[in-house]
């Protein structure tokens, strides 16, 4: 699996419309600005892409089983965000 491949310019698009669709509480007091969006968290996803891509290659697994251990990460912060009080600047 070529890490380069997991992160096409449709799932950047795909981060800002979740981001865009964040909940109003913490949409009006939080936007990345665009330096965090390119030197933090473009880095950072990359770095996921290629970190779980490595992961594929030890396991030999299908790319939907890495998918779905993603989808499991973010369901889990989601889940914490809806039913958590969260104490923090940005929510």
């Amino acid at each position: 699996m070529d890490w380069k491949h997991c992160l096409h310019a449709n799932n950047i698009y795909g981060f800002y419309w979740k981001l865009l669709t964040m909940t109003e509480k913490c949409k009006k007091k939080w936007v990345p600005t665009e330096d965090q969006i390119n030197n933090i968290i473009i880095p950072a996803m990359q770095g996921t892409a290629h970190e779980y891509a490595q992961h594929a290659t030890e396991l030999k697994c299908p790319p939907e089983f890495i998918a779905l251990m993603l989808r499991d990460v973010a369901d889990t912060f989601e889940e914490n965000a809806l039913t958590a009080e969260i104490d923090c600047d940005c929510c």
